[in-house]
């Protein structure tokens, strides 16, 4: 069992694990039971290919391609330093099992380096919280009504649930609102369609078939 765990986290020029790059990366090495914090690695990264902030990711993050070419570091210079963090190490990251290891293994593998995989924990907080609460919509009614749901998976009985869920989140904003904006302006309310994503079946038994490409 390693001793120590690596906390680590990647801001990027935008979500795509193909086309996109590692333009912040940080990382936090710790005793694994006492927590005591005994490393850390924090640079800019400036991608060793052509390369453009996407509008989604500055919104997020508020890195400009400008400030990254001044501050940033070739990730060649600062490569050993990040892997060497990794001895006797498992990995922590939020959410990072599906984006950041991705992200990062692709740009060190860009270089000749290889992230360290093995003989490691992947530890994910954002998956463990999905187990200590689950989003279930009975889980969440629960946790914002203190009541149980009656008839779970009955869709009109759901969709009262929903209701009141919605209901208090709606309250809960009012009394606590800190992302400064509307619940009407959130990302999760709208839903695109971009052309070419929901078609009919050009080929096939069934040519009148719906068909959902993957984005």
């Amino acid at each position: 069992m390693n001793r120590y765990i690596v906390a680590f986290d990647v801001e990027t020029t935008g979500l795509s694990q193909t086309e996109d790059y590692v333009i912040q990366l940080s990382a936090i090495k710790f005793v694994k039971d006492t927590f005591e914090r005994i490393k850390t690695f924090d640079h800019y990264i400036k991608p060793i290919r052509a390369y453009e902030i996407k509008q989604g990711a500055f919104e997020a993050h508020g890195l400009t391609k400008e400030f990254i070419e001044e501050n940033g570091v070739p990730l060649a210079s600062v490569a050993d330093e990040f892997i060497e963090m990794f001895d006797d190490a498992d990995v922590l990251t939020f959410n990072g099992n599906r984006f950041d290891i991705n992200m990062i293994y692709k740009d060190l593998l860009m270089i000749g380096k290889d992230f360290p995989m093995d003989d490691k924990i992947f530890y994910d907080s954002y998956g463990i919280e999905t187990r200590l609460n689950p989003r279930k919509l009975t889980n969440v009614y629960f946790n914002y009504t203190g009541f149980c749901l009656e008839d779970a998976h009955n869709s009109l009985a759901d969709v009262d649930a929903t209701i009141e869920v919605f209901k208090a989140q709606t309250e809960t904003l009012k009394e606590d609102n800190e992302t400064g904006e509307p619940i009407e302006d959130w990302a999760e309310n709208h839903l695109y369609s971009p052309e070419g994503s929901i078609r009919n079946a050009a080929s096939g038994s069934d040519p009148e078939r719906i068909v959902f490409n993957n984005l």
